[in-house]
């Protein structure tokens, strides 16, 4: 956020320069963030604990608890500073111990209004972690429930808070507080559960600067609060025939019924008449909460230093809420430059028509793109998971340098990203994903996206991501832009709509008891239960691939595509029976890992095949590259490099989901090395802890056969093993991982789309240990 924040600048040549950028401005088209500030310091505002709820020696008293085990204990704390000698307190806690659901109902007498905060103190019990929510109710019915957290035992005891900010508008008044416990824990102690009345300012998201990240729907903008109290003022110089673009709403829980609110704007240069606008604000809870834009002419202030005010106007003596986003000042050229990343979620490398004349796919506007640009037919991913691909692709650090290795470990925000990058250059950089766990607190990939829109849990086809993006791509016409397009409709469950349903598929129900090819007996995939044809999935997989394609062929025929910068791949790929997988993308062979990539820009080379190896850290380079900025810092190298008629290559390393396994890839020959041991339910067989594989990829490009038994490979393998294991010791330090997003609805999707979280993160683990023990260490001991 602090890198966001610099750009907190008066024009955009000055922004480019305090920004450290060494390019000039793109000529003409302008999108210049502007920051908002307070005229005047804000007070302090003060939360007030309202009620604290405590158990006695008494026992439950009018609480009330369901659980196989109850209990009031005794037990001191330290209170106070060192130096009074930390006096110890005696407290009490209502234990909760036993599996399964277990609740603590605690009564409250309230008016509306005397809170909008809960907080419980509680200790999870064990070295499972406790998921624990909180709901409040009123006549024994529930009226809201907050989300689910995770409660961890070596955390000790916590304060677990649930915010309440739509309370200000019930008539109804709340008479019980009930803490739910699940998981598979022990359990759970509760000390104490305190009412909060937190200033309605507090729920709003940054009061200054260029803002945060905030969703109204599933549409997240960058925005800044606003209250009626305290208006909002940028400053900067008025560039010719430009444009004052802003975002502004009302957040759902923010709003205050049948009142009405309205958005005042007052542009002022000095010397000069004010202008006054005035745009209004929805507050009928029924409306479903939307941004709205405005677009103010600054013609008449060209050359003139200009001041624009925020205010916030509301009926009555309440407090009143909004939210402005994205105020820039545009200006549209013709030039303005179009770079467009499309990333196709679990889009297998050999599935786009024009990596051989007998692909499996019909891929028309995949291999158009490749006719007018350059089909990378041997790129890799760095991972086998979506999360971590698209940090890697976006930061240019593999995974074993981030150490986000799973799909719930947000990137931190002082990760450096492309996106960033572009937005530093004047581009104005939005984002339409098609899965929820890649949205920006899932994730952390928002950091430099003014806006990112993608479905707020599960998953959504690629026709309506598309819409979304070519809405925005309309409405932005002559502004610079960097935009990312994420499709995840090759990913599991495979179910293409009409007409692409069984496109591939004549072969009768695929579930019929007399079906005469059904999974391996070991494969336990819930999904695909009864199962009796296994060539089904991959037909459905097939057709989703071809519906993949249209959604970008819709994409690619727009005229300022056409003409822009374009990269088309994906994240991972997907196994149908290789390696004893099954529609899954477990392990690290090509199935999993070699990924579609296609590079088109203007004037660049047309209908040209590279066959050297590539990765995924070197895209995120090459775009910037490719869009002038050769010298803008950022990892990578230009992918151009490989064009030459002998290109220098150099070993791929990659590493699995979970840190479960790692591999390295030569020009021609591919190792991989089990880090842990494991079996995933897809998978028919285990991998052992150090089991090593060798394959070379030039006769056998499927990786079918293991040579690392063969002596004449000995060699070969052991030089390669030792690479990686260098590689993997070389891990950067700590890493650019953040907490990891444990809520029980995403935990349920991840896990409802095959991801397991077996091996763990490995954000702190060690990746690699010898062991002269192990048999695969003492083979390669000799």
């Amino acid at each position: 956020m602090r890198r966001y924040l610099a750009l907190l600048c008066l024009s955009l040549p000055v922004a480019l320069s305090a920004c450290g950028a060494e390019v000039e401005p793109t000529e003409g088209a302008i999108y210049q963030r502007l920051p908002l500030a307070s005229p005047v310091p804000i007070p302090a505002r003060e939360t007030i604990v309202h009620a604290r709820l405590e158990p006695s020696a008494e026992g439950l008293g009018d609480w009330r608890a369901t659980a196989p085990s109850v209990a009031v204990e005794r037990f001191s704390e330290l209170v106070g500073q060192a130096s009074d000698g930390q006096t110890p307190t005696e407290l009490y806690a209502v234990s909760l111990l036993g599996s399964g659901r277990k609740t603590l109902s605690v009564p409250c007498a309230t008016e509306v209004g005397d809170f909008n905060a809960v907080r419980v103190h509680i200790r999870s019990v064990g070295d499972v972690p406790t998921r624990a929510r909180i709901q409040l109710r009123s006549g024994g019915m529930g009226v809201q429930v907050a989300p689910g957290e995770r409660i961890w035992a070596e955390d000790g005891r916590v304060a677990m808070t649930a915010e309440f900010p739509q309370l200000r508008r019930w008539k109804v008044k709340v008479d019980e507080i009930e803490i739910e416990l699940r998981g598979e824990s022990k359990g759970a102690s509760i000390s104490a559960v305190e009412l909060l009345r937190v200033p309605l300012a507090d729920f709003l998201p940054a009061t200054e600067g260029l803002g945060e990240l905030v969703s109204l729907g599933r549409d997240f903008r960058r925005a800044v609060g606003l209250s009626s109290r305290h208006p909002l003022v940028a400053r900067f110089r008025v560039p010719e025939n430009s444009l004052l673009h802003f975002s502004y709403g009302l957040q759902q829980p923010l709003r205050v019924p049948r009142e009405r609110s309205e958005l005042r704007v007052t542009l002022a240069a000095a010397g000069g008449t004010p202008r006054y606008e005035t745009f209004p604000l929805e507050t009928e809870i029924t409306q479903l909460p939307g941004w709205h834009e405005a677009s103010l002419n600054l013609d008449r202030h060209a050359g003139d230093e200009l001041e624009v005010t925020f205010e916030l106007a509301a009926q009555g003596d309440h407090e009143a809420l909004a939210l402005v986003g994205e105020l820039a000042l545009t200006r549209s050229a013709t030039s303005a430059p179009t770079v467009l990343l499309i990333t196709s979620d679990t889009h297998r490398g050999d599935h786009v028509g024009q990596y051989s004349e007998e692909s499996p796919v019909r891929t028309p506007n995949l291999d158009a793109l490749g006719d007018r640009g350059v089909f990378f037919s041997r790129a890799h991913s760095t991972i086998n998971t979506t999360n971590p691909s698209h940090v890697a692709m976006m930061t240019a650090l593999s995974p074993r340098d981030t150490r986000i290795l799973d799909n719930h470990t947000p990137l931190l925000d002082r990760a450096r990203t492309l996106a960033e990058r572009f937005a530093e250059l004047g581009y104005r950089t939005m984002a339409a994903v098609s899965t929820g766990h890649l949205l920006h607190d899932t994730s952390g990939l928002g950091q430099g996206f003014d806006r990112i829109d993608g479905p707020l849990a599960g998953q959504r086809r690629g026709d309506l991501t598309v819409d979304v993006l070519g809405r925005w791509i309309e409405a932005t016409e002559g502004q610079p832009l960097f935009l990312w397009l994420h499709l995840f409709d090759a990913h599991i469950p495979y179910e293409p709509p009409p007409p692409y349903d069984r496109r591939y598929w004549d072969g009768g129900d695929p579930f019929a008891e007399d079906g005469g090819a059904p999974p391996p007996v070991r494969v336990v995939i819930e999904r695909f239960k009864g199962l009796t044809e296994r060539e089904f999935p991959h037909c459905q997989y097939r057709a989703e691939v071809d519906f993949v394609d249209e959604q970008v062929g819709r994409v690619l025929e727009l005229p300022r595509i056409r003409s822009g910068i374009v990269a088309f791949t994906a994240d991972h790929g997907e196994s149908f029976g290789e390696h004893g997988i099954w529609w899954d993308h477990a392990g690290l062979y090509p199935q999993t890992t070699a990924v579609p990539l296609i590079l088109s820009w203007p004037d660049g080379p047309r209908g040209l095949r590279c066959e050297a190896p590539v990765s995924h850290l070197d895209l995120g380079r090459t775009l910037l590259d490719l869009a002038g900025h050769e010298s803008v810092e950022f990892p990578g190298r230009d992918l151009r490099r490989m064009l030459e008629e002998s290109p220098r290559t150099e070993p791929l390393f990659e590493i699995s989901a979970g840190g479960c396994s790692a591999a390295i890839q030569t020009e021609r020959h591919r190792l991989v090395m089990h880090l842990l041991e494991y079996r995933k339910p897809s998978m028919v067989k285990r991998r052992w802890k150090h089991e090593v594989e060798l394959y070379d990829v030039l006769a056998d490009p499927r990786c079918e056969v293991n040579l690392v038994r063969e002596e004449d490979h000995y060699p070969v393998a052991r030089s390669m093993r030792a690479l990686l294991i260098r590689w993997l010791e070389g891990a950067e330090r700590g890493g650019l991982a953040a907490d990891a997003v444990n809520s029980e609805e995403l935990m349920k999707n991840l896990e409802a789309l095959g991801y397991t979280q077996g091996g763990g993160t490995a954000a702190s683990r060690v990746l690699y240990e010898e062991d002269p023990q192990n048999e695969w260490c003492r083979f390669f001991a000799r």
